[in-house]
């Protein structure tokens, strides 16, 4: 039983785009998760995805299901950066994503990736304090 850990525990549905998936696929993944929610054996969900993959009937469905954490995969504040890595999302993409879910009550995780095409120290740099000015309550780097 995860109960006898002691800690917090959190199912996690990373890798990949959740949000991407079609409404009733995530709903199908998102049922699982609830008798463990319900039993008291997890505390809260998680999943990565795109900043892209937001919009409000995402965060409605997520909200309802009671997941507690997403993370974006914002990788650089830099459009020049986004664009030579072929990231498929803009920098103001990011930032309105990552507002939505805060505004939503949920937790928010940012990713960055380091050495992209075109990236720099000084973007890098640029990214972190975005990643800090925005609330991320997690960052993956």
């Amino acid at each position: 039983s995860f109960k006898q850990l002691n800690r917090s525990v959190d199912v996690a549905f990373f890798g990949g785009n959740f949000t991407g998936l079609p409404l009733h696929e995530q709903e199908a993944y998102l049922k699982l998760v609830q008798p463990f929610l319900s039993s008291g054996e997890i505390q809260g969900i998680r999943l990565s995805t795109r900043p892209d993959y937001i919009n409000p009937e995402v965060l409605d469905l997520l909200s309802s299901y009671q997941v507690t954490t997403i993370e974006i995969g914002a990788q650089s504040f830099d459009d020049k950066v986004l664009k030579k890595s072929h990231r498929g999302h803009t920098a103001r993409q990011t930032e309105q994503a990552a507002k939505a879910i805060i505004e939503k009550g949920f937790q928010l995780g940012l990713q960055m990736m380091i050495g992209l095409p075109g990236d720099s120290l000084q973007s890098s740099l640029f990214t972190a304090s975005r990643i800090v000015e925005l609330g991320a309550t997690s960052t993956r780097i």
